[in-house]
């Protein structure tokens, strides 16, 4: 089974660390005392990470309508001890980020991990960590004295270690640096992902130290997320202090060394939001409890990570509850958003999209038995390559009596005489051409058996018609205004004289991104129109109605058809409903 992998960047915005006042140095000189990781070293450390922030960043090939690195962003917002000013912070940056659903910010950085030229940084060629678990890679400090950037590192490592012990589990790799060899950049930080498996998600802990450094150094976190094809995506922040708080050269040692256990609590403090992100990615709900009790159950901070939880988890829990393990999220959750835009069906390998209302909440259907549902619609009509996987997993091309679902000796699906297996006709020029065509002759029965088999269901009419019109502003999926033959928005009209390969008319998409709902072919939904007389409904408009039918096109278009009625005219796209519990206010 082939995966689309959803690349996940897990990046945390610039973070500010807030020195200690000068009546807090410590009568008691800790300078030689080991830093002991304590609950309130690490509330402390939250408190220090002022706009905590995680932005979940997909990259995507959607080989379906020929879209490679479609990107989204949203920021998951959990903010912690956060002032006026630091809201309206957090506000500007969301606003920054709905850049990201249409393109990546310009510092999170696009890795090929094939095509750069490495030198190896590490000790070994491939370390086979788990790439199921986060990895943190502890890298020694810049320093004009080697050993004391590796104290630094050690320091860091022991009490990652016992992090690791209060319930974050992660792989942790330290002192595995070449000789001679420092993390002095980003780039540098990046190229460690070439002695990482695919598919890892890796942070790395770097920095510089100077006498003149603040607590003795300054920490940077670089996150990647490597892909199954070896690419990847990155970002790097920094903790840092405040250039009003700098102490100066006569602050007292014991000063700087409680600088510096703030900078060793706050770079901790890091670590299970990425942690978080981690598991979010693999969309998992996150494991806490542990970490909640060291933390204090009754604390604030506790209270407010546990309703952010809560919130970006609903999907994780939908999918293992209802046994939906073979969807994959493309688009990012969030606390405000939290089930997925658009996810990734890995039976059929088609991509699906939330029915949502204009506001961007969910719409939400009733299912037969009065249950509240979550609807995902194909964001594209099945095509010929779909059915054909469909066909050869079934090893049979199904009948009604002695008439076959699809109509093999007109659609462009044909069966090998000598493997017996299906396979699309190479009837054109163009590679791929027909593949990305939807199947047609192809009656109601085998539409509804394909949905089953790819654990979908044929949708109702109520549901393609909002997916088509979606509270659009007109009555046709791109607007107000009606078929325009010389510059078409849709396969209709007789614009063309057969369909199209999916997608390939860009205006015709609905509101919430499904594409040939105008025209192209008309598409098999659930409802009967004349059960007595054998009539389904179809919806939507086709390439063979005539220009002077523009009704046809609108979003509420129907036509009753035979159901057993195999044409050149209808295909049909898929629904998966997702039972869900709504609090009413």
């Amino acid at each position: 089974m082939i995966r689309i992998v959803v690349m996940l960047l897990l990046m945390l915005s610039c973070c500010l660390v807030v020195a200690p006042a000068r009546s807090e140095t410590p009568t008691k000189s800790p300078s030689s005392a080991p830093i002991k990781l304590t609950s309130s070293l690490i509330r402390k450390g939250f408190d220090f990470i002022l706009p905590f922030r995680l932005i979940d960043t997909n990259i995507s090939s959607l080989p379906q309508l020929g879209i490679v690195n479609l990107s989204f962003g949203i920021d998951l917002s959990g903010s912690y001890g956060l002032v006026q000013e630091q809201k309206r912070r957090n506000q500007l940056l969301g606003e920054q980020n709905d850049l990201l659903k249409q393109s990546l910010n310009c510092q999170i950085r696009h890795l090929d991990f094939e095509k750069m030229k490495y030198e190896a940084l590490m000790r070994r060629p491939i370390y086979q960590v788990n790439p199921d678990e986060l990895v943190v890679v502890v890298a020694d400090f810049s320093s004009g004295n080697p050993s004391e950037g590796g104290e630094i590192a050690d320091e860091i490592a022991i009490q990652l270690s016992e992090l690791k012990n209060f319930g974050i589990p992660m792989s942790i790799i330290v002192g595995e640096m070449k000789p001679g060899v420092v993390i002095r950049s980003e780039e540098m930080a990046q190229d460690l992902g070439q002695h990482f498996p695919a598919r890892t998600n890796f942070v790395v802990i770097w920095g510089t130290m100077s006498p003149q450094t603040v607590g003795r150094y300054r920490p940077h976190i670089t996150t990647v997320q490597k892909s199954a094809g070896n690419q990847g995506i990155s970002n790097s922040y920094t903790i840092d202090l405040a250039s009003a708080e700098l102490p100066v050269a006569s602050e007292p040692e014991e000063y700087r060394r409680e600088c510096h256990r703030r900078l060793i609590g706050a770079t901790c403090a890091a670590v299970p939001s990425c942690y978080v992100a981690h598991e979010i990615s693999r969309d998992r709900t996150p494991d806490l409890r542990k970490l909640y009790k060291f933390l204090g159950e009754n604390e604030e901070e506790v209270h407010r990570l546990k309703q952010d939880i809560k919130s970006i988890s609903h999907w994780a829990q939908l999918r293992e509850k209802h046994q939906h393990k073979h969807l994959c999220r493309v688009s990012a959750v969030t606390t405000s958003t939290p089930y997925p835009n658009m996810i990734y069906n890995e039976i059929d390998k088609s991509v699906m999209v939330l029915l949502t209302e204009k506001d961007g909440k969910p719409k939400y259907f009733k299912n037969k038995d009065n249950s509240t549902c979550l609807v995902y619609m194909d964001v594209a009509e099945t095509t010929n390559q779909q059915y054909v996987d469909y066909l050869n997993a079934k090893r049979e091309n199904g009948t009604d009596g002695a008439t076959p679902w699809l109509d093999v000796k007109k659609s462009e699906i044909r069966q090998n005489a000598e493997t017996m297996q299906f396979e699309v006709a190479k009837l054109y020029q163009e590679p791929g051409f027909g593949d990305r065509c939807p199947v047609i002759y192809v009656n109601w029965y085998g539409a509804n058996d394909y949905c089953r088999w790819a654990k979908k269901e044929m949708p109702t009419r109520d549901e393609w018609q909002f997916a088509a019109g979606a509270g659009g502003e007109g009555p046709f999926p791109w607007g107000n205004s009606s078929l325009d033959l010389k510059s078409p928005q849709c396969n209709g009209g007789g614009v063309s004289k057969y369909y199209r390969p999916i997608g390939e008319f860009h205006q015709d998409k609905s509101r919430i991104g499904c594409f040939d709902m105008g025209g192209n072919v008309s598409e098999w939904v659930q409802d009967w129109a004349d059960q007595d007389k054998g009539w389904k409904y179809t919806c939507g408009g086709s390439y063979q109605d005539s220009p002077t039918e523009s009704r046809r096109y609108q979003s509420t278009a129907t036509h009753p058809a035979i159901f057993n009625h195999r044409v050149d005219w209808i295909g049909f796209r898929g629904v998966i409903r997702i039972p869900v519990e709504v609090q009413t206010p």
